[in-house]
């Protein structure tokens, strides 16, 4: 290289990821919302979070940071996903770890005016837009913020043979066939179903072995509705069993807690489609 020219300018270093913490306050099925304001995402619904600073746990920030923005004390009680995110209009690039928290009293004040508008309890069928893009992204995924703890898994229903219940559950309903094994030391089969949905209950479809379990296929709570089957749109799914030739008992009707009607099954067991007001 000759002694009297210039170097080349250096290269700009490039921004370095940062990690944020974002926290779902959950309460009787509802999650906290700030509007953000006076930052990058101004004007759009966020959790409330922040940086993860040097030598800090990520329960411990996310301690700090609702102390700091809300006041509210909480119980974090389990780490959830995370979403990697680049801002290239901002330079910024985060990866933002998300954490489930309880608030059990208290209401969230607005500690930094600055930087948050407003805080709001919501349902997470029900989000104000537009959301911040990590929780958007979060939102769009599927991902259903839900507390740890223990959780129906499994229910008996008992049918008169296997695959006519397939037929009707499977090809009619739509639900999701999840296993059907057979166990020779017991010498049946073992079905398994569950609808489409996240964090489903699952659904055994018992054959009836004998006259007495016979006795209860179609009838297994005296004629009260049996089971209650959630959905996140009642027009869609209430228009397709219609088309499929589901009965429907009960028209739809809104009620306090959800928008609700009542079908029958193949056997005569009484079912909610039930679009509840919750998350």
């Amino acid at each position: 290289m000759d002694p009297g020219a210039q170097a080349p300018p250096a290269a700009e270093p490039l921004p370095q990821p940062r990690v944020g913490v974002g926290v779902f306050v959950l309460r009787e099925g509802l999650v906290l919302l700030g509007l953000r304001r006076g930052s990058h995402g101004a004007g759009t619904w966020a959790l409330p979070g922040g940086h993860l600073e040097f030598g800090e746990t990520v329960e411990r920030c996310a301690l700090r940071e609702i102390h700091e923005e809300t006041g509210l004390v909480i119980d974090v009680v389990a780490r959830g996903p995370y979403t990697n995110d680049v801002f290239r209009a901002a330079g910024k690039h985060y990866v933002t770890v998300f954490v489930l928290a309880r608030a059990p009293h208290g209401e969230p004040a607005l500690r930094e005016p600055a930087k948050c508008a407003e805080w709001r309890w919501c349902r997470w069928s029900e989000l104000p837009m537009p959301l911040f893009p990590p929780l958007a992204a979060l939102h769009a995924s599927g991902y259903v913020p839900r507390l740890p703890g223990p959780r129906l898994g499994l229910v008996s229903l008992v049918v008169r043979d296997h695959d006519e219940a397939l037929a009707f559950y499977v090809g009619t309903l739509g639900f999701t066939l999840v296993e059907d094994t057979f166990i020779a030391q017991q010498n049946k089969r073992w079905v398994v179903v569950a609808p489409p949905g996240p964090g489903s209950c699952r659904v055994l479809l018992a054959r009836a072995a004998d006259d007495e379990q016979r006795s209860r296929v179609g009838n297994q709570t005296g004629g009260r509705v049996a089971l209650f089957l959630y959905t996140d749109d009642f027009a869609r799914d209430h228009a397709a069993y219609r088309a499929k030739g589901v009965e429907f008992v009960r028209e739809p009707r809104r009620e306090p807690y959800g928008t609700v009607a009542v079908f029958r099954d193949l056997y005569g067991n009484l079912w909610d489609l039930l679009q509840p007001n919750e998350i």
